[in-house]
Order: C-alpha cells, then structure tokens, then sequence
C-alpha cells in the first residue's frame, strides 16, 4: 500500500517531467528541420504517446478479450477528444489553423466512421467481423493522411523559443520523454489501481476511469505541457495524431494479425467518440473562431463528465 502510495506520486513527476523534456526535444527539432509544429505534433508525439492503447489493445485482441482491445481505442478516444483537449484549452487557449480544421478535424471524424462502417460490412469476412483485408485497408487509409500532413512542411505555426542545445541532445530528450510519459503513466495506473482497491472500489469503475484515463496519461502531460508553452500545433496534433493512429493503424494492424468480431455493447460508446470529434469541430466555428477558448474547454470536460455518469448509471 505504503509502495503503491510511492510510486503513484513518483509516477506523476516522471509523467510531467517527461512531457516538458519531450516537448523542448520535439520543438527543436521542428524549428532546425523548418518542420511546422503540428507535424511534428501528430507524428511524433501522437503515434508516441499511443505505445500504451497499442500494446493494449494488440495483447488483448491476441487474448481473446476483444471488449477489452476495442473498449481500449474507443475509451482513449473519448478522453483524449473531450477530457485531454478541454484541459489542455483550460489551460491556455490554443489556436487553430485552417489546415488543421479542414484536413485533420476532418480525417479524425473520418477514422472513427470508417471503423465503425468496417465492423458491420462483410468485406473479406462476415458481418461484424473487422477482417484483414479491411485491416490493410485501414492502414492504407492512414499512409495517405501522413503523407497529406507531411506535405505541410513550413514553420511558423507556434511561437518560436530559443533553444541551447544540439540537435543529438534534442534526440536524446525526444527518446527520454517518451520513456518518462510511459513508464510515470504506468506507475500511476497500477498505484491507483491499487489504491482504489484497497478502498473497495469495483473493478468495473477502476475499468472505465482510472485505466481509461491512464493510458491517454500520456497524451493529456504532452498536450497540456505544449499548451502551457504556447505549442498548439503539438497540442492539438498529439490529440488528433493519435485518434486517427487508433482507429487506423493499432485497429488495422490487430485486423491483419488476428480478425476479430466488433463487440455490439460498444456500438453507442463508438458513436459518442464520434459525436465527441463532430464536437471539437463544430466549436472551431462559435465564439471566438479558430480558437480552443477556456470557455471551449470548459463545454469539452463537462461533456465527458456526463459520459462518465452514463457509464456509470446507465449500465
């Protein structure tokens, strides 16, 4: 109990600490290479960040536990979208790019559809089942984003900061803040995990919160720390990078190794990751245009608050 204590707080300072190193690696290297930071944002730092939903969701699916693998990406989803982003906002409003809105916002709703469609068309297998030729399908659809993102080659999108180290040290940092994000995210996990335990709190609850919560840990220390130093293109990439990787390459990549059958109960929770990214996008048009408002953030964090109450009264 006294470890699990220990190493729940120790956790949550390698988490941090990890998220500031990674984000000064990260911004270097974008400004040295004349690479805009929300590349670096959904490449780097989205598909990084999702090591843990990957690994989940591959042992799972190998498992069996299909609830498990799917309940994984759809959960990470629906925080990353309303709980990562409206806190990051909450904490430094985060302005939006016209490219980000119409190409990414857009391919991020455009994932989350096409998986959906997948699990109930009998292309390669039967009805329900995300079959391999619609794994290689998922993934083709996600080389064709990267390359689109990866077009976008200019800086300028953030503020510029200067920096006093090399470029090989900046590397290192990239490295160690990835490490630091996943091994701080897992320590606080399995310390609350237990903690909650000991308190006789059901291991349903502990599902849906605390491990839902914990593998997009993450994401929330890498977007919140970018927003904090003015990084809105890895703020909001990390989030949209690593959405769209979900539902592309971690479910087209369990489809291709071992087909599984969509699990129905998680119909309606796919449908609100969904409405949850239609959200995001419909707020870039109210109020202050463009602009990720605390306000906004606000409306995206109360949105998941209520996600919790059905989870926890209506099932």
């Amino acid at each position: 109990m006294v470890v699990s204590l220990i190493l729940f707080f120790i956790g949550f300072f390698i988490l941090i600490k990890g998220a500031d190193i990674l984000i000064d690696g990260a911004s270097f290297i974008a400004q040295k290479l004349h690479l805009s930071n929300w590349l670096v944002g959904t490449v780097i730092a989205g598909i990084g960040t999702s090591i843990p939903e990957f690994s989940i969701t591959l042992v799972s699916n190998f498992a069996g536990q299909t609830q498990v693998a799917v309940g994984n990406l759809v959960g990470s989803a629906i925080v990353n979208i309303l709980l990562v982003l409206g806190v990051s906002a909450i904490a430094a409003p985060l302005v939006i790019r016209d490219s980000w809105i119409k190409r990414d916002m857009a391919w991020n709703i455009f994932s989350i559809a096409v998986f959906l469609l997948f699990a109930y068309l009998p292309i390669g297998g039967p009805i329900g089942q995300l079959s391999r030729i619609e794994g290689i399908i998922l993934v083709g659809l996600f080389i064709v984003w990267l390359w689109r993102v990866i077009r976008e080659k200019t800086n300028g999108d953030d503020e510029a900061t200067e920096y006093s180290f090399t470029f090989i040290t900046a590397i290192v940092m990239i490295i160690a803040g990835f490490i630091g994000v996943v091994i701080g995210g897992n320590w606080v996990v399995n310390g609350a995990a237990i903690l909650a335990g000991a308190f006789g709190i059901s291991k349903g609850l502990i599902a849906l919160t605390i491990i839902g919560i914990g593998t997009s840990l993450p994401e929330l220390a890498v977007s919140v720390m970018a927003a904090l130093k003015k990084q809105p293109g890895i703020a909001m990439g990390n989030i949209i990078g690593s959405t769209i990787f979900n539902f592309l390459i971690i479910a087209g990549v369990s489809a291709i190794t071992f087909p599984f059958f969509f699990p129905t109960g998680l119909f309606t929770d796919t449908l609100i990751a969904g409405f949850a990214g239609m959200l995001l996008l419909l707020l870039m048009f109210f109020g202050r245009k463009k602009i990720l408002t605390k306000a906004k953030g606000i409306i995206l964090v109360g949105a998941y608050v209520f996600y919790l109450f059905y989870l926890i009264i209506g099932r």
